[in-house]
Order: C-alpha cells, then structure tokens, then sequence
C-alpha cells in the first residue's frame, strides 16, 4: 500500500425532492447529487458557483431550490438550468430548512437555535425551542400525514444517537 496517502470521502447530508428528482447535498464538499425518483443515480449537479450547501428546500409554487450552509445568507438556485438565482438573508442561521407552502415561507434552524419560520423578506412569521430533541441538521415540511402539518426534523442530539423527529407545526 501507499504509505501517507490521503483519501477524501465525500458524504451526502441535506435532501430534496422537486418531485421530479432527488437532490443532495455534499457535507464536506461542494455541489449536489442528482437521482432518479426511483433511486438511480443520474449523476453529479453543478449550479453555477454556489458552493457548500447543507440542506435544501423546494419552493414548489415557483420552482427554485433554496439551502444555506449554517449562516443567515439563504442561496436560490434553478437546478432545470443550473444557474444560482440570487440569496434571501434570513433572521436566523439556516443549517436545516424546509419549505412550507401554507405560508409561503420557510422553517429553519442552526443546531439547537429556536426553529423559525420566515418569508423571503426575511420576516419572522412563527418561532418556537426545538424542546426534547436538539442538534438539527435537517428539515422537511409534511402536509399529508393526518393530523397535520408536520415539520420532520433529522437530530443529532449525541454521537451516535440519530432520530427522525416529528414536530405538529398545525
């Protein structure tokens, strides 16, 4: 073997649908990864020079994708054209972030930090502790489960220790 040689591992984190296809994001890198809606990889994604992103929202009222990577400056992309659209600056830091439709507005937190919901002019319209489960690394709106809606939380609360978290935000 190779003595001293370095291997990077790229690992895949935040996810999205625009229900088309499912995109991730890279968690130590920049760019996405591009899959069929049955699960086949298509191949990696390129938008324009946004660079690391650690989770992603879909706007499905007007097709952009959004994500952030920890910091209050939210990218807006066109994945159809691979173009970075502009950036919304959020109240909050954005590691997790999911699009909610009922408000036109997104749901976000860093970590631990309250989990806020906030339109595209930046305006707090909702906020609330993360409560029992911390360490938020991402988010995704459900609107059809009965009982609804929900916020899914992916939390890190240890090493070792990963949980799906449902949060009624109805």
């Amino acid at each position: 073997g190779e003595i001293g040689k370095l291997v990077t591992m790229m690992v895949e984190a935040g996810a999205e649908s625009d229900g088309y296809y499912l995109f991730t994001t890279m968690w130590n890198g920049k760019g996405f990864q591009q899959y069929f809606i049955d699960g086949t990889y298509a191949g990696p994604l390129t938008v324009g020079t946004v660079g690391e992103i650690f989770d992603l929202a879909f706007n499905d009222y007007n097709g952009h994708m959004y994500g952030a990577s920890g910091g209050t400056n939210v990218t807006i992309m066109d994945f159809k054209l691979g173009l970075k659209i502009g950036n919304l600056t959020a109240p909050v830091e954005v590691r997790a972030i999911a699009y909610d439709p009922d408000f036109n507005a997104f749901w976000a937190n860093n970590w631990s930090d309250a989990i806020t919901l906030f339109d595209e002019n930046g305006t707090t319209l909702n906020s609330f502790p993360c409560g029992l489960y911390q360490n938020y690394y991402g988010f995704a709106h459900d609107q059809w489960n009965e009982g609804g809606p929900y916020l899914w939380g992916y939390s890190q609360d240890a090493p070792g220790q990963n949980f799906l978290v449902q949060i009624h935000i109805g």
